[in-house]
Protein backbone atom coordinates (compact mmCIF):
# COMPACT_ATOMS: atom_id res chain seq x y z
CA UNK A 1 0.00 0.00 0.00
CA UNK A 2 1.29 3.55 -1.22
CA UNK A 3 0.81 6.33 1.60
CA UNK A 4 0.52 10.11 0.99
CA UNK A 5 3.64 10.52 2.55
CA UNK A 6 5.21 9.26 -0.91
CA UNK A 7 4.93 12.93 -2.21
CA UNK A 8 7.88 15.07 -2.97
CA UNK A 9 8.10 18.66 -3.33
CA UNK A 10 8.83 20.03 -7.01
CA UNK A 11 12.48 19.92 -6.35
CA UNK A 12 12.48 16.80 -5.28
CA UNK A 13 14.32 17.14 -2.08
CA UNK A 14 11.88 16.84 0.86
CA UNK A 15 8.62 15.05 1.62
CA UNK A 16 5.56 17.35 0.88
CA UNK A 17 3.44 18.55 3.82
CA UNK A 18 0.12 16.27 3.45
CA UNK A 19 -1.87 19.34 4.78
CA UNK A 20 -3.61 19.68 1.11
CA UNK A 21 -3.91 16.53 0.38
CA UNK A 22 -5.55 14.78 3.35
CA UNK A 23 -9.46 14.89 3.06
CA UNK A 24 -10.71 12.68 0.20
CA UNK A 25 -9.50 10.70 -2.68
CA UNK A 26 -10.10 8.83 -5.22
CA UNK A 27 -8.77 6.35 -8.05
CA UNK A 28 -10.23 6.29 -11.40
CA UNK A 29 -9.87 2.99 -13.88
CA UNK A 30 -7.00 4.50 -15.92
CA UNK A 31 -5.03 5.10 -12.44
CA UNK A 32 -5.82 8.68 -12.00
CA UNK A 33 -5.69 9.58 -8.35
CA UNK A 34 -7.79 12.34 -7.38
CA UNK A 35 -7.49 14.40 -3.57
CA UNK A 36 -9.30 16.88 -2.46
CA UNK A 37 -8.75 19.29 0.06
CA UNK A 38 -11.47 21.19 1.79
CA UNK A 39 -10.12 23.53 4.43
CA UNK A 40 -12.95 24.47 6.08
CA UNK A 41 -11.79 28.34 6.37
CA UNK A 42 -13.27 29.76 3.56
CA UNK A 43 -15.32 28.58 0.86
CA UNK A 44 -12.42 29.20 -2.06
CA UNK A 45 -9.84 27.01 -0.10
CA UNK A 46 -11.38 23.87 -2.03
CA UNK A 47 -8.45 21.87 -3.93
CA UNK A 48 -8.56 19.17 -6.16
CA UNK A 49 -4.38 17.77 -6.90
CA UNK A 50 -4.82 15.28 -9.51
CA UNK A 51 -1.92 12.75 -9.86
CA UNK A 52 -2.13 12.24 -13.49
CA UNK A 53 -0.10 8.83 -13.54
CA UNK A 54 -1.58 7.45 -10.41
CA UNK A 55 0.10 6.60 -7.26
CA UNK A 56 2.05 3.66 -7.99
CA UNK A 57 4.06 5.47 -10.96
CA UNK A 58 6.63 8.03 -10.14
CA UNK A 59 8.10 10.52 -9.52
CA UNK A 60 5.33 11.27 -7.25
CA UNK A 61 6.15 15.42 -7.35
CA UNK A 62 4.07 18.43 -7.30
CA UNK A 63 4.84 19.95 -10.82
CA UNK A 64 6.02 16.84 -12.35
CA UNK A 65 2.97 14.50 -12.14
CA UNK A 66 0.82 15.74 -8.98
CA UNK A 67 -1.27 18.84 -10.36
CA UNK A 68 -3.22 21.40 -8.19
CA UNK A 69 -6.22 23.34 -9.16
CA UNK A 70 -8.36 25.86 -6.70
CA UNK A 71 -12.11 25.66 -6.62
CA UNK A 72 -13.94 29.50 -6.75
CA UNK A 73 -17.19 29.86 -5.08
CA UNK A 74 -18.24 30.90 -8.44
CA UNK A 75 -17.68 27.36 -9.62
CA UNK A 76 -14.41 27.94 -11.78
CA UNK A 77 -11.84 25.19 -11.78
CA UNK A 78 -8.21 27.56 -11.70
CA UNK A 79 -4.53 25.86 -12.02
CA UNK A 80 -2.76 26.57 -8.82
CA UNK A 81 -0.20 29.41 -9.32
CA UNK A 82 -2.49 31.47 -11.21
CA UNK A 83 -2.68 35.05 -9.65
CA UNK A 84 -5.10 35.16 -7.35
CA UNK A 85 -5.17 31.83 -6.04
CA UNK A 86 -4.15 30.64 -2.29
CA UNK A 87 -0.46 29.91 -3.67
CA UNK A 88 0.01 32.21 -6.21
CA UNK A 89 3.66 32.98 -4.97
CA UNK A 90 5.78 31.23 -7.65
CA UNK A 91 9.12 31.57 -5.51
CA UNK A 92 8.08 29.96 -2.79
CA UNK A 93 5.53 26.94 -4.39
CA UNK A 94 7.25 26.31 -7.59
CA UNK A 95 10.82 26.69 -7.18
CA UNK A 96 13.69 24.29 -7.80
CA UNK A 97 15.20 26.47 -4.69
CA UNK A 98 12.52 26.56 -2.45
CA UNK A 99 12.55 24.34 0.52
CA UNK A 100 8.96 24.97 1.67
CA UNK A 101 7.06 22.08 2.47
CA UNK A 102 4.37 22.82 -0.13
CA UNK A 103 7.05 23.76 -3.04
CA UNK A 104 5.16 22.73 -6.25
CA UNK A 105 1.67 23.21 -5.09
CA UNK A 106 1.90 26.59 -7.68
CA UNK A 107 3.41 24.86 -10.76
CA UNK A 108 0.22 23.81 -12.21
CA UNK A 109 -0.10 27.71 -13.82
CA UNK A 110 3.49 27.16 -14.67
CA UNK A 111 2.85 23.25 -16.19
CA UNK A 112 0.16 25.01 -18.31
CA UNK A 113 1.22 28.26 -19.88
CA UNK A 114 5.20 28.58 -19.35
CA UNK A 115 6.47 27.11 -22.53
CA UNK A 116 9.70 26.39 -20.51
CA UNK A 117 8.58 24.76 -17.60
CA UNK A 118 8.71 21.42 -18.83
CA UNK A 119 11.99 21.99 -19.85
CA UNK A 120 13.45 23.34 -16.38
CA UNK A 121 12.23 20.26 -14.46
CA UNK A 122 14.45 19.69 -11.72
Amino acid sequence: MYKMESYRTYNLKSTVSTNRLDDGQFLVNDGTFYIIENSGVSKDQIFISVDVNGLRKGPNAWGHDLFTFQLTTGGKVIPMGAKGTYYDDLDTYCSPTSSNKENGIACTYRALYDNNFWKELP
